[in-house]
């Protein structure tokens, strides 16, 4: 028997003569060669150096133009040494991938000695099996705890691309989180239940998704000729909860398919003005309640402006005992033994902390009316800007002129030249 090298060598030179003469034969002997370790076919009491030459492993890619008509023997063999292989000990793994990958996605596997034993009618080897093998194989080569797969992904989108594998394309850019890649097959394909289901899948934020996949998705579908009536109320049912468009954006947006009846968002815009009612009647309670407030508090102000300020307060604010001379009284109305102060006795130490809030707040608002980038970029951003309009209009950036901007920027920047100065 001659050493594995050896017969590696004479299958590349008389290959094609050997298995049209004895296909198993040659099959089997290439499978032995092919797979790691020793070979079943060495005789014992082999000299040293035959033994040493049990560990040459042969590569199905010498051999793969000896099946060109005959496919699936190829086949058989790729899938016996991918299969059969160790874990890390698969010679040549990445071109076994690809070359099963594209025998499985091929429109027609014949082989050629079948065809003669069927006096030439084509000898079809169950091309929907095989498809169904090819999303085994991507899922094996790319399996969850993987982080890069044991084939080219990029050749292996090449193939599902060129056979119109969607299922092989779906996995793939699944791997790869292009989600947005998942929708555009199932929107070139036109499976609207695949889609939704896409959408579903991959427009949970809290997991890591794009809401915004629903709004590409009812951009499709009313764009649509046909009826979407029932994918687009399926649409609706996942918009609506989470917010994810404004109602009018959404109502122009089914505007442009002349085709959908208004019987379709009746419920959706009822419920909406319904929503919409109830924030107007809560804005309008808190609109109430802070100008109630506004108007106390000038009244205090003038009074106190214009008025005496009597305290009859008779005990301390901040212990509760009895006032007692020398008693410090704030404007506020609260009232202190002075030994109750300590060092504080310039402010009421219960008004104080609110006071610095609201001192803090208005000083976070001039200085955000000062940086009117963050203003154009947050619009931008914002999927309402209407609120983005109203949150920085109180905050006093309308108000801010290029003159008086100018001028609290310069005075801010000597007070930092001061302190760097100290």
């Amino acid at each position: 028997m001659l050493p594995r090298r050896q017969q590696a060598q004479a299958l590349q030179r008389y290959g094609k003569l050997l298995i049209g003469a004895a296909p198993d034969d040659t099959t089997a002997l290439l499978m032995a060669l092919c797979m790691p370790g020793s070979d079943p076919l060495q005789q014992p009491g082999a000299s040293a150096a035959a033994a040493a030459d049990d560990k040459f492993t042969a590569s199905v890619a010498d051999y793969a133009q000896l099946y060109a008509d005959r496919p699936t023997r190829l086949l058989y063999l790729c899938e016996f040494i991918l299969f059969n292989s160790s874990e890390g000990d698969v010679p040549n793994e990445q071109q076994l991938y690809h070359t099963l990958l594209e025998l499985y996605l091929a429109e027609q596997l014949v082989d050629h000695e079948l065809q003669e034993a069927t006096a030439g009618s084509a000898a079809e080897v169950a091309p929907q099996a095989r498809r169904d093998k090819a999303r085994d194989l991507l899922q094996r080569g790319w399996q969850p705890h993987m982080a890069q797969p044991k084939y080219d992904s990029e050749h292996a989108l090449v193939l599902c691309r060129q056979h119109s594998y969607i299922p092989g394309l779906v996995l793939l850019y699944d791997k790869k989180r292009l989600h947005r890649e998942v929708l555009a097959v199932h929107m070139e394909a036109g499976d609207y239940s695949s889609l939704i289901s896409a959408c579903i899948q991959y427009s949970d934020a809290a997991a890591g998704g794009d809401p915004q996949l629903w709004a590409e998705a009812l951009q499709y579908f009313c764009a649509q000729p046909g009826d979407c009536s029932d994918a687009i109320s399926q649409v609706l049912q996942h918009v609506e909860p989470g917010e994810l468009l404004p109602p009018l954006v959404v109502l122009q947006t089914l505007a442009k398919n002349k085709t959908l009846k208004v019987s379709l968002v009746n419920n959706y815009v009822a419920r909406q003005l319904q929503m919409e009612g109830k924030e107007i009647a809560k804005d309008r309670d808190t609109i109430s309640r802070l100008q109630a407030e506004t108007a106390a508090m000038k009244a205090e102000a003038s009074q106190l402006k214009s008025q005496p300020r009597v305290f009859q307060s008779s005990r301390c604010a901040a212990s509760g005992q009895a006032l007692e001379l020398p008693v410090v009284h704030f404007m506020c109305g609260h009232s202190f033994n002075l030994r109750s102060l300590g060092e504080s006795d310039r402010e009421c130490p219960l008004c104080a902390p609110d006071f610095k809030r609201v001192l803090d707040i208005c000083r976070n608002m001039k200085a955000g009316a000062l940086k009117p980038d963050d203003f154009f970029s947050q619009l931008d951003a914002s999927a309402d800007g209407f609120a983005v309009v109203a949150e920085h209009f109180g905050r006093g950036i309308m108000n801010m002129t290029q003159q008086s901007m100018a001028s609290q920027t310069a005075a801010a920047g000597a007070q930092a030249g001061g302190l760097a100065q100290l």
